[in-house]
């Protein structure tokens, strides 16, 4: 069954109310949303990184080269839709903002849950590093 969540509103009712203060009663769009934002956040360390990718040990070393390159530093991610596509599968729809500027917009990419965690795919941050002119050998 396809769970669609406006991400936006669903992020701005939780603000609002206390409800959304456990992560086991958070709806999956806001965590995805937070994953997604975390993790394409120039400023967020990379060993936390590591934790909001899918195979993340696989990239650590990706991630710490290009932790201080400029494009990296100056990257925001706006996520406007999640859809929950299994329990532990979701597509996302995002734009990439580098120096508040939209880089991608519109990126369809997807997030796993693992030990029931959500993660940005690998797939969608192989996508990402092809952008920049990147890649990992995982990719």
């Amino acid at each position: 069954m396809l769970r669609r969540f406006p991400t936006r509103t669903t992020l701005l009712a939780c603000a609002l109310i206390s409800a959304c203060a456990s992560p086991a009663e958070r709806p999956p769009a806001l965590t995805v949303a937070e994953t997604y934002q975390r993790f394409f956040d120039g400023h967020s360390p990379t060993d936390e990184k590591i934790d909001l990718v899918e195979n993340g040990r696989a990239f650590a070393d990706t991630l710490r080269a290009r932790a201080d390159a400029p494009m990296v530093k100056g990257s925001t991610a706006i996520v406007e839709q999640v859809t929950e596509t299994q329990s532990d599968r979701a597509e996302v729809t995002f734009t990439l903002v580098i120096d508040g500027r939209p880089a991608l917009s519109g990126q369809r990419g997807s997030a796993v849950r693992v030990d029931g965690s959500w993660k940005v795919s690998a797939s969608t941050f192989c996508v990402v590093l092809t952008f920049e002119g990147n890649s990992a050998p995982i990719c």
